[in-house]
């Protein structure tokens, strides 16, 4: 693993000195760690950057995880609140090619999150793309 903050090593690694992960977690917290180690496979080389993993921007996957989950969640709460019960939602209303590619994604979930399951391979979820 090479840490870098930005797109330069940091003067750690450049001296060859150890970084301990409890060093890594202090410094970016527990999510952002979490993340970019689930996001690889355990056996292919990582470029950790701890300037990213600390920007609080769209830039940072786990930054935008992290506002999405509160988005969704604010808008059940939302529907909850008024009776909205979504299991009588009208699905016919979702034409667009956007919202058509959001649900074969999803209906795909419960077969990827098996196979995860059996490869112990996490890295398959955070980095699945639309296609």
């Amino acid at each position: 693993m090479t840490l870098t903050a930005g797109r330069h090593r940091s003067a750690i690694q450049a001296h060859g000195e150890i970084i301990t992960l409890r060093e890594v977690v202090d410094e970016v917290g527990a999510d952002a760690c979490r993340y970019f180690f689930l996001a690889r496979a355990a056996d292919s080389h990582m470029d950790f950057d701890l300037e990213l993993a600390q920007r609080q921007s769209v830039e940072n996957p786990v930054y935008y995880v992290q506002y999405a989950h509160a988005r969704v969640a604010g808008i059940l709460i939302f529907a909850a609140e008024r009776g909205v019960d979504y299991a009588d939602g009208d699905v016919s209303l979702l034409t667009h090619p956007a919202e058509m590619a959001l649900v074969r994604k999803m209906l795909l979930l419960p077969e990827l999150v098996e196979s995860i399951a059996h490869t112990l391979e996490p890295h398959h979820l955070p980095t699945t793309q639309s296609s």
